[in-house]
């Protein structure tokens, strides 16, 4: 197993040995591993009901979605009412039984050259029911569904930090900020997160790419132009094993905050990578007495990782 510090080029279906280049993706409590050419699409923000979407550069390859249940369903009727309903759409459809599949329940589907690869599981520790459904335009790639599959793992974060990993970043947010926002787009991706309980606290996770075409080191301005109007004080900090540039300011908010003690600081922490193409910049915004540090964060490029895995269809 080979790992990738930056962003790979293999294609989703290599062919036979070839390396597949493999991100592991953390969202919401769920866990899981799809080809590294497979980006998302569409993403939902509630844990309780939403779906995120996968797409290589041809078509949507992979819809995971979950919505919340007071206990589990009967899976078996589930499984059969999709079948049923596959089978109004086109009465020529094609089935042959995935089983039980490292917790999984389903079965693959057949229509022409496409195989659909449909699967549900109960995730019994935040009571809510996954299904995931699996697109191959040529014909089903066995070892990448059962990988898929297989890796997939509900992730405890109720009582400490939720760990993230997506769109280029592999970072952790402390227990109460919810992510509010994900913008990406051709170059950036940036996640926005605040918290119910604590209103005064934001934070913003940004990855910048391309940034050998236009960043000359100079943290210092990056930071300032966030605020130009601001006055920001820098200091030099050691950041997993790297020194980085942190700005501190004060957040302008309106005047009463500061007036009834209520002042916010904001910090901004930037840093390049170590092949200089990609820029990390984590924001956090908390009350004067209580900072929030952007190292606790521990924000980092996201790993890939090159398999020799069977590409390709089979029947």
């Amino acid at each position: 197993m080979t790992s990738l510090a930056h962003s790979p080029s293999t294609i989703a279906d290599a062919g036979l040995n070839q390396p597949m280049a493999w991100q592991p993706v953390t969202w919401l409590g769920m866990s899981l591993v799809v080809p590294a050419a497979w980006e998302i699409l569409q993403h939902a923000r509630d844990p309780k009901r939403g779906k995120l979407v996968f797409a290589d550069h041809r078509r949507g390859r992979l819809h995971m979605g979950w919505a919340e249940a007071k206990r589990p369903p009967d899976t078996e009727r589930l499984i059969e009412d999709y079948r049923a309903r596959d089978l109004e759409e086109d009465a020529a459809t094609q089935f042959s039984s995935l089983g039980v599949l490292a917790g999984w329940r389903g079965y693959r589907r057949r229509r022409g050259g496409e195989v659909v690869t449909r699967a549900g599981r109960f995730d019994d520790l935040h009571m809510r029911w996954i299904e995931m459904t699996l697109i191959w335009p040529d014909g089903v790639n066995r070892p990448a569904e059962r990988r898929i599959l297989d890796q997939f793992a509900v992730v405890d974060d109720r009582q400490g930090p939720s760990r993230w990993r997506a769109f280029g970043m592999d970072f952790q947010t402390p227990r109460g900020l919810q992510l509010r926002r994900a913008d990406v787009r051709p170059g950036s991706a940036t996640m926005r997160f605040s918290d119910d309980r604590r209103p005064g606290q934001q934070a913003e996770i940004r990855r910048l790419s391309a940034a050998d075409a236009w960043f000359d080191g100079d943290a210092q301005t990056l930071i300032r132009e966030q605020l130009p109007r601001s006055k920001w004080t820098f200091e030099q900090r050691f950041y997993e094993g790297r020194q980085v540039v942190v700005g501190l300011t004060v957040q302008p908010d309106a005047v009463w905050r500061r007036l009834v003690g209520r002042r916010r600081d904001r910090r901004d922490m930037v840093w390049a990578d170590a092949s200089g193409h990609r820029v990390f910049h984590v924001t956090t915004i908390s009350p004067a007495a209580r900072p929030l540090e952007p190292e606790v964060f521990a924000l980092r490029a996201l790993e890939f990782e090159a398999t020799l895995t069977r590409g390709g269809g089979d029947a």
